[in-house]
């Protein structure tokens, strides 16, 4: 192990919001500051303030000896290498007997391991090896991206070169094993194909088509189109929609809570024609 390392994780017990606190209090005292003026300053307690008042150093955080970060510092940088996060390391040490909090944990890990940098969106998942069988790694993507490639299949596909992100490929892949995120795509670009179009037959065949799907999301979405059958036609053949009464309708409720319990309608209306007229 590196002794540099062994050293510097033995050595850092200050916090540095505690370091910075107690330069800040020092700082307005030597200009003549009153404590109960730094604590309004700084805006913290007043205690807090004594304390650092009093101070002539930064002092060290107590740990009661339950904090020997150095003892598991094999297991921490084992850890690192894995690429997991913080706080799977910081179970994996609590485990094998560590009693100090994870708070704590992560101030004296940013200080050991200042580079160390792990996304919080987990883009790999391991499989842990058992007897001779090698762990496998296996790239994931978050739901919330998932459903944007389902639902438009040239997401991520750039126009002018053609070439295609890292998960673009990947939400391909995914939607090639599964049957129930090819019919939810096949399903959506078809309705949204409908819905741009004129002809009520296309609809009605849309209908047919996914009436006797299994998936109870696609089937109360055709039930609900069916529940208000004619406003969905006339979306198709007609140009007029109501999202000019809608925006009317927003901009009037919004003024409405802006007055809530202080005014009346007049002065209601007046906000309501100055807001338009200026």
């Amino acid at each position: 192990m590196d002794t540099e390392l062994l050293e510097r994780a033995k050595s850092i017990h200050i916090s540095p919001r505690s370091e910075t606190l107690f330069i800040e209090v020092q700082r307005l005292k030597f200009q003549g500051f009153s404590q109960r003026k730094i604590a309004k300053i700084i805006h913290a307690n007043k205690c807090t303030v004594k304390k650092y008042w009093l101070l002539t150093a930064p002092q060290p955080r107590l740990s009661n000896g339950t904090n020997n970060y150095h003892v598991f510092l094999c297991n921490i940088i084992e850890g690192c290498h894995r690429g997991i996060n913080m706080r799977d390391i910081y179970k994996e040490i609590v485990s094998l007997g560590f009693n100090g909090k994870l708070t704590a944990f992560y101030g004296w890990f940013h200080k050991v391991f200042p580079d160390y940098s792990y996304k919080r969106t987990r883009n790999v998942i391991e499989q842990k090896a058992i007897g001779n069988v090698a762990t496998i790694r296996m790239k994931l993507i978050s739901p919330n991206r998932l459903a944007i490639h389902v639902a438009n299949p040239g997401w991520g596909l750039s126009k002018q070169t053609g070439k295609c992100n890292e998960s673009h490929i990947l939400a391909e892949e995914i939607l090639k094993s599964s049957s129930v995120l090819k019919e939810l795509r096949i399903a959506y670009v078809s309705f949204r194909q409908v819905i741009n179009g004129s002809s009520i037959q296309d609809l009605e065949d849309w209908l047919k088509s996914n009436n006797n799907t299994k998936l109870k999301s696609l089937k109360s979405f055709v039930n609900g189109i069916n529940h208000d059958i004619n406003a969905v036609k006339n979306a198709i053949l007609y140009n007029w929609t109501n999202g000019l009464i809608e925006g009317e309708v927003n901009r009037l409720k919004s003024k409405k809570r802006e007055m809530y319990g202080r005014a009346g309608f007049q002065l209601q209306r007046r906000k309501v024609v100055l807001a338009v007229s200026g």
